[in-house]
């Protein structure tokens, strides 16, 4: 803010104050794992990954943790009243920094920060701290982490408190009304993907009444994992030279060539057991709800020399099925409940070769394997168009949200009668 901004706000009763002047900040504490058997109220215990939720004054759906007052105390962990605001201090770039209000009573893990204003109206702080830039206040490290003195020396325009809340007020209302048409988009996208998916459903049960279904292992030639362990780490990577193929590159029937790693080629030499060719299929042997495991995509032929990492398998196409088809297939909807089924690995869900084997998707000539191929790439393009039009909306709007708020809260704009 220039200092001619700062004098023409004075003038209207502004002064720009740190947060540790207007707010008291409050750590959260770890949560035990022998919490259950104390005496005392339960409260609920929020961790980090709550605030992931869409919604911006929500947290995640589901239920969260519970801890006994008692507990609470012997831990010196602060319950916090409705209404204090919550912030990410460690987590990937969309959680960092993240901003929530507490509906009820509750205490909040140590990777979060609790903020009581003090002599402030608690929405228009709440809204003046989403205009923070989150990346000039992390610690420097290999997991960015806010840092608390930096968030308490944070500078805000604090205008009187009758100000503040006309202010709060208004911003209810206008980006209640933002939210408003993002959940319709965002609704549309879900829709759309839904109908896309029940599509594919359905042309996986008409081939599977009419054509025999197989194991995966009778229509591929050769099916490898990535190097193991050290044997190809970040560590390796160069400039240039032979392509690594990674998770983040699999997509759900699309092949994501946008994030690129290298390996010098005298080492890709020594590795050419996990070497991929263009027209081979590679699986995601790791997976979550949004990128699902078992997923398959076709190597583009504009890859080069390339090999696939861990975790990334390589699956060669025999005469029976084109490259198109078996990565269409692996992908659907049926194969991925059966990879769920199939999976191992406690904490996250994980295949490995020989579970893509003994995988089944029904088999078709290979003439009306590209018809099926060709039917499908026709609808999800239709659909795919829709979609990223809806999805860009939801960006506009999400920019426009944020612009609002920051013009209010540094009074750019006078919501006073407003």
């Amino acid at each position: 803010m220039t200092s001619a901004e700062t004098a023409k706000l004075a003038k209207r009763g502004w002064e720009v104050k740190s947060l540790k002047r207007v707010a008291s900040t409050f750590s959260g504490a770890g949560f035990p794992v022998d919490a259950q058997g104390f005496e005392g109220e339960d409260i609920p215990f929020h961790k980090v990954a709550s605030l992931s939720g869409a919604s911006p004054d929500g947290f995640i759906d589901g239920s969260p943790d519970t801890i006994s007052t008692t507990t609470a105390a012997q831990l010196r962990a602060p319950i916090l009243r409705p209404g204090t605001i919550v912030i990410a201090k460690i987590g990937a770039a969309l959680l960092l920094g993240r901003v929530r209000q507490l509906a009820q009573a509750a205490t909040i893990d140590n990777n979060m920060l609790g903020i009581v204003p003090v002599g402030s109206f608690d929405r228009f702080i709440y809204y003046s701290i989403q205009t923070v830039q989150f990346s000039e206040l992390v610690n420097p490290g290999a997991v960015p982490s806010l840092s608390d003195r930096n968030l308490r020396m944070w500078k805000l325009a604090v205008p009187p408190l009758d100000e503040q809340r006309q202010i709060a007020e208004y911003l209810d209302r206008e980006t209640g009304k933002i939210d408003e048409l993002i959940t319709k988009q965002e609704q549309l996208v879900a829709t759309l993907t839904e109908r896309l998916t029940a599509l594919w459903g359905n042309q996986i049960d008409l081939l599977k009444a009419h054509h025999a279904t197989v194991s995966i292992r009778r229509v591929v030639s050769s099916i490898v994992d990535g190097p193991f362990g050290s044997s190809l780490t970040s560590a390796h990577y160069s400039d240039e030279g032979a392509r690594v193929i990674r998770l983040g590159n699999i997509g759900i029937f699309t092949f994501k060539d946008a994030d690129e790693v290298y390996i010098p080629l005298e080492y890709a030499n020594e590795l050419s057991a996990h070497a991929v060719l263009a027209g081979d299929v590679v699986v995601a042997g790791l997976g979550d709800d949004k990128m699902p495991l078992g997923r398959a995509a076709v190597v583009p032929d504009t890859l080069g020399i390339a090999l696939v990492k861990a975790d990334c398998y390589r699956v060669r196409p025999n005469r029976k099925v084109t490259a198109e088809y078996l990565a269409w297939a692996l992908s659907s909807p049926q194969l991925r409940e059966q990879f769920k089924v199939l999976s191992r690995g406690s904490t996250r869900q994980r295949l490995n070769t020989s579970v893509v084997r003994e995988a089944t998707i029904p088999l078709p000539p290979r003439d009306e394997q590209h018809l099926v191929v060709e039917q499908f790439a026709r609808a999800s393009e239709q659909i795919g168009q829709v979609v990223l039009k809806a999805t860009k909306v939801v960006g506009t709007l999400r920019e426009r949200r944020s612009a609002l708020i920051s013009a209010a809260v540094t009074g750019k704009i006078d919501v006073r009668g407003l």
